[in-house]
């Protein structure tokens, strides 16, 4: 190598071409070592983000047609329940219906009942009524007519 003297600020020579040669296996180092695992590494991490979205619309789908059904149910279930409401009310008063029916047929067998045994009673007190107004009668007349017996 020959040291060249000059008063310029650049001077083209030999030590260019090392400096170039070394540059470009330098780029080539760097770009194994370094940005490829980076580059996979972001292309892996878009892929997985990728996914994610794919999962995230696929579950917000399936969320949606669980909340159709859902809301489905719940107004066929509301249904089932009005439906039975009404069921249980109409078997409820036909229930309460049957109950009055019983309490006024008991009813009127004890009216009856009561009755008749008022009448025995009222006819067993006038015969004693009528025996003993008999006998006060006699009694009475006895005294007036001043007999005795």
């Amino acid at each position: 190598m020959e040291i060249i003297k000059t008063n310029a600020l650049i001077t083209i020579n030999e030590t260019l071409w090392v400096q170039m040669i070394i540059f470009l296996v330098f780029l080539f180092l760097i770009n194994r070592i370094m940005f490829r695992p980076v580059r996979r590494n972001l292309a892996e991490r878009e892929d997985h983000f990728a996914d994610l979205r794919r999962t995230i619309l696929r579950l917000k789908e399936e969320m949606g047609t669980l909340l159709r059904e859902t809301r489905a149910e719940e107004r066929r279930l509301q249904a089932t329940a009005r439906r039975t409401v009404e069921e249980l009310r109409q078997t409820g008063r036909q229930e309460a219906d049957r109950l009055v029916d019983q309490a006024l047929s008991d009813i009127k067998h004890q009216y009856l009942a009561t009755e008749k045994q008022l009448k025995t009673s009222l006819m067993v007190a006038r015969r004693q009524t009528e025996a003993e107004a008999a006998q006060l009668t006699t009694a009475i007349i006895q005294h007036l007519l001043d007999r005795r017996p």
